[in-house]
Parts: C-alpha cells; sequence; structure tokens
C-alpha cells in the first residue's frame, strides 16, 4: 500500500511513502517495547543482586569475626566485659608475637557503647607480654569512632611476666599458639 501526501512547509512537492499496515507496526512496536523491558529487566536484577550482596556484607560484620575468640568474661556490678583475641592480627618476628584483643562491655540497657582495642606484644619462649597501644571506640566489638587512642611509650619497652590462669595468660596462649 501506498500514499500520497504533500509537505506543506516544502510546499507543493509530493512526498510518497509506503504505508505499513497497523499489525506490522504494531508488531514492531511490540519487539521494540519488549526489548526494552528485558533491558530494564537485567538492571534492576543486577542492581538487585548488589543491593543483596552488600545487605549479607553488613549483617555478617554484625556478629564478632570468626577471627575473635572469646577468651574471658569479667563481671563488675552490672557491666560485663568480655575480651576477644583477634588472630587475625597476629604478626611473628622471631620469638615475639603481636595480637590485638577487643574489649567490649556488655551493659543490660544499652547506656553505654564502648570498646577497646589493645595491641600487645609477647615472648613465647620467656612467657612474657608487654602493652604497645590502646584505643577506645564509640561502638561495640572496636567499631565506631575512634574517640581516644594512647601508644604506650617508654611504659611499653618494659616486659611483665604472664601471670598463669589471668586473661593475659589466655591471650598468650592463642597469640603463642599454645591452644
Amino acid at each position: 500500500m501506498w500514499a500520497v501526501s504533500s509537505d506543506s512547509d516544502r510546499g507543493p512537492d509530493l512526498v510518497v511513502h509506503r504505508q505499513i499496515p497497523a499489525h506490522r507496526r504494531f508488531a514492531d512496536y511490540k519487539t521494540a517495547l519488549t526489548s526494552s523491558l528485558e533491558q530494564v529487566r537485567s538492571s534492576f536484577l543486577v542492581t538487585a543482586i548488589l543491593l543483596v550482596s552488600n545487605l549479607l556484607a553488613v549483617v555478617g560484620c554484625a556478629e564478632p569475626a570468626s577471627d575473635l575468640i572469646r577468651v574471658s568474661e569479667i563481671k563488675s556490678e552490672d557491666v560485663r566485659f568480655v575480651t576477644y583475641a583477634d588472630r587475625a592480627t597476629i604478626k611473628k618476628s622471631g620469638d615475639t608475637v603481636q595480637m590485638s584483643s577487643v574489649i567490649d562491655p556488655e551493659v543490660p540497657d544499652d547506656r553505654r557503647r564502648v570498646s577497646w582495642k589493645d595491641e600487645w606484644d609477647y615472648q613465647c619462649l620467656d612467657k612474657l607480654a608487654r602493652p604497645n597501644r590502646y584505643n577506645e571506640f564509640s561502638g561495640k566489638m572496636g567499631t565506631g569512632k575512634k574517640i581516644y587512642s594512647q601508644s604506650t611509650g617508654a611504659y611499653g619497652q618494659y616486659w611483665t611476666p604472664v601471670v598463669p590462669g589471668s586473661v593475659t595468660d589466655k591471650l598468650w596462649r592463642i597469640a603463642c599458639g599454645k591452644e
């Protein structure tokens, strides 16, 4: 089918074009629309997958990391202080091992939301320990904003004996691979 029409902007010239039957125009429109919808669906699925994977990563961080080992629990009045050894931070240099620990207070009414991360050196053969650094964080489990940090300085150069059965003894055992 052919149609003839004039283009009023161009004057009396005649424009001849092929008229496409309605069912073919609909089929072309349907194909274009389906293709567009498939692209939107693909984009949506990719976005949804990324969103879910990020959400799982955040939820996974809510619990103590698998490298944290619960070492001790000390109760003082209505606050329970739980100490964790952080195996992921172990660094060995000869007979000396460096490892961090996390001290997390657990309070029943959530009025206190601070935690600490300590970094210690341990001498495995002589069973000695010395502090390196102390950090205080605004959130639980050593998370949140760092609100205080102190290096032990001159005090940290002195080694102290590890007292059997103490929290330091349990940390020393983990750092030195005795447990």
